[in-house]
């Protein structure tokens, strides 16, 4: 509620057909200039503190509780083709993310946000990889696909079957051989997608494969 008190301002002053005393008006603007100081410091603090649907809006991590969603999308990026088989991915910068493999390839997750005293998060992004590889690569069965954190290597992962499969011992997710499952090897026809997140701030993240889509 405003603080802006219009009580103080005599609205019968002056009177009309007489003489008024002078400090009648000096009362009267001083309660008007009170009341323009508190409107201003007021109008401020809301052009500071609340969202514009004109502009990007940095919440700061406050809480938004008890409210509806209704055709809101999540921000996408495509981060291309890594760089000598390294890619980073910062996990603010949107919530879904295609990357395009040629090989071996490290996919290092940072920034990820760090929990508060009064705000415990968790945060989650979705991955989609996508190989640019010929059918008859005789290498195909060996490519593999290791993920790692900036802050220490905290992965765990699970995998529901063919055709990926996580090995620690042999250092991340490995393609399973595709001809024995009688799955067509063009794979620049399919994005392998992983969903990934974490609630300690990265210190701990949860990978699962989601599934292979052509």
């Amino acid at each position: 509620m405003s603080s802006i008190n219009v009580n103080n301002i005599d609205i019968n002053y002056p009177i009309q057909g007489q003489d008024n005393n002078s400090q009648g008006f000096r009362s009267n603007f001083n309660a008007i200039r009170s009341a323009l100081t508190i409107a201003k410091s007021e109008i401020t603090a809301l052009e500071n503190n609340t969202v514009k649907k004109n502009e990007n809006n940095n919440l700061n991590g406050s809480t938004l509780e008890n409210f509806v969603l209704n055709n809101t999308s999540d921000l996408f990026k495509n981060k291309g083709q890594p760089i000598e088989q390294l890619i980073e991915i910062d996990v603010k910068d949107a919530k879904v993310f295609k990357i395009k493999c040629i090989g071996d390839t490290t996919v290092r997750l940072t920034n990820w946000p760090q929990n508060q005293p009064n705000v415990q998060r968790s945060h989650k992004i979705q991955l989609h990889l996508y190989f640019d590889i010929a059918p008859t690569d005789p290498e195909l069965l060996n490519y593999k696909v290791n993920f790692s954190t900036d802050i220490q290597e905290a992965i765990k992962s699970y995998s529901q079957g063919a055709p990926w499969t996580y090995d620690d011992d042999l250092g991340g997710w490995h393609l399973k051989v595709w001809r024995d499952i009688n799955i067509s090897s063009d794979y620049s026809r399919y994005e392998h997608v992983f969903e990934i997140w974490s609630y300690q701030g990265g210190q701990v993240v949860f990978i699962k494969y989601l599934g292979s889509f052509a």
